[in-house]
């Protein structure tokens, strides 16, 4: 016969601790059933529906305007003993943690918070209104440090610009505002630093050509020449050239003057002074090198002598093999280099094409050109596939340089002793004028190896690849490269990276 409401309970405990008041609490619940509940209005964002936390919660939020965090965030964890899915008390924790006082000065926070657990659960557990809210501070403040970084790198671009005087200098000009694409007007100005480092580029070649014409010589006029021709359209770059061809005829007519002088002076001279000069002229122009020649051609042949002798910059020569075509079963196919210095009987020469994919080192550490793997793969694997003991009898062991990177202080190491090497950034720069001249091709047996081929730069109608220089970039972890567009990429690539291509470089000597 008891009523529905203890039809649950299958005893009370008298000897129980609060009896008393749990069977006043039951009869009171059977009494009050049917009368209306009351409707509670809340007042404040802290009221919950649970009265017992709202007094908590006003206590917390009491605290957090003192600047008192500690106690805030100890009767937020009182409300959520209570009320474990309160979002208010987890607002509250919010602003304890990140010391707010109150809640619209959440946007003000240096940082976005959206990482954090009480946000989190402020989120998950709080009313769609204050969900809105949370989100818009986040949003806010990412929008605000967006603004910041951007407006920065931009302002830092503006004063790399503005203080650009070199090539090299314009360029980095153009890759910071290149970082921050459609912001302002940076696109536009990457374009013109662009356009300045070109201007740059050609009026560093007119100022070389100018002090090779002060040497006032056959040799350096015509590499005066050569400089001018090559920015033809820039000032009077056209007209110089021809003004150094006229010079150089002129130094040519009065050597030969000179020459017909001489050849007078020894017949009237005295019978011995004469014979003396002609020796003397003998010895240095015809006997010595004709000796010279001649050994030369006992070693190493005429045909090899003469084929290196007559190599010019610029030109390419057939030298060694190597897989190129990625079918090996019709053999390898030979190496075309391209001559970048010559000196007497001795060329430097690089690969045409690139000929490999190799990482600059197999493992992500520092590392300089002295201690790569790349460099052990180059004077081991790849000299033994690519020459036979005759040819590699021509290459001799070079000191290389220990060359820095030009924009950062990063250590290079020391300099080595190498036969087969990498170019550095300045060698690079020395060698090849333009982004053009270094642009270049991989083989298709590069590529099967894994070679970054651009979709963009071509070369020769194929796809350009981007390939190792041995300077170090902004850290010992990355290596300089050349980009597939031809820039120097001085900051540089991981060292592990395992796209970059090679362009091996070498000297070729017929001297013992």
């Amino acid at each position: 016969d008891l009523p529905e409401e203890f039809s649950h309970l299958q005893a009370q405990d008298m000897g129980k601790l609060g009896f008393m008041q749990d069977l006043i609490r039951g009869i009171r619940k059977i009494l009050n059933a049917d009368e209306e509940k009351p409707t509670v209005v809340r007042e404040t964002v802290v009221a919950s529906g649970n009265a017992n936390v709202q007094p908590l919660l006003k206590r917390a939020f009491m605290f957090l305007e003192d600047g008192d965090f500690k106690s805030a965030d100890e009767y937020c964890e009182k409300v959520l003993d209570i009320d474990p899915e309160n979002g208010h008390a987890y607002l509250g924790k919010l602003m304890a943690e990140l010391k707010v006082k109150v809640q619209e000065k959440l946007k003000d926070c240096a940082e976005p918070f959206d990482e954090s657990n009480n946000y989190q659960k402020a989120v998950r557990y709080g009313d769609k209104e204050l969900a809105e809210a949370l989100k818009g501070y986040v949003e806010s403040i990412k929008n605000r440090n967006e603004e910041n970084r951007l407006k920065k790198a931009y302002d830092e671009a503006c004063k790399a610009m503005n203080n650009a005087k070199t090539e090299e200098q314009f360029k980095d000009a153009a890759e910071k505002f290149g970082e921050i694409k459609g912001y302002r007007d940076s696109d536009s100005l990457c374009e013109s630093c662009y356009v300045k480092a070109e201007e740059s580029r050609k009026s560093g070649i007119y100022d070389l050509a100018k002090k090779y014409i002060g040497y006032n010589t056959v040799f350096w006029l015509e590499k005066a020449v050569e400089l001018f021709e090559s920015i033809a359209d820039y000032e009077d770059a056209g007209a110089k050239a021809s003004g150094c061809k006229v010079r150089i005829e002129e130094l040519e007519a009065k050597a030969e003057r000179k020459k017909k002088r001489a050849i007078k002076i020894t017949k009237i001279a005295s019978p011995i002074v004469a014979v003396l000069i002609t020796f003397i002229i003998m010895l240095n122009t015809v006997i010595l090198p004709k000796i010279k020649y001649n050994n030369l051609i006992k070693k190493y042949g005429k045909e090899t002598v003469d084929e290196i002798n007559s190599l010019q910059i610029g030109d390419i020569y057939i030298f060694g093999t190597y897989e190129q075509d990625n079918d090996v079963s019709n053999g390898k196919e030979e190496i075309e280099w391209q001559v970048l210095a010559k000196e007497d009987y001795r060329v430097l020469l690089i690969s045409k094409y690139a000929l490999d994919c190799v990482q600059y080192n197999s493992e992500w550490e520092y590392v300089t050109w002295e201690t790569c793997t790349l460099r052990k793969w180059l004077n081991e694997t790849f000299i033994n596939s690519a020459f036979n003991s005759d040819e590699q009898a021509l290459i001799p062991e070079t000191n290389v340089s220990a060359d820095k990177n030009p924009k950062y202080s990063t250590n290079p190491g020391n300099a080595t002793k190498d036969k087969i090497f990498l170019l550095s950034i300045s060698e690079v720069n020395k060698y090849f004028l333009s982004d053009d001249e270094r642009m270049c091709a991989a083989t298709d047996y590069a590529k099967a190896q894994g070679a970054y081929i651009s979709d963009d730069n071509t070369v020769g109608g194929k796809g350009a690849c981007w390939w190792w220089l041995r300077s170090p970039g902004h850290s010992q972890h990355h290596a300089a490269d050349v980009y597939s567009a031809g820039s120097v990429y001085r900051y540089g690539d991981l060292v592990n990276y395992g796209r970059g291509s090679v362009r091996p470089a070498l000297w070729i000597t017929l001297e013992s």
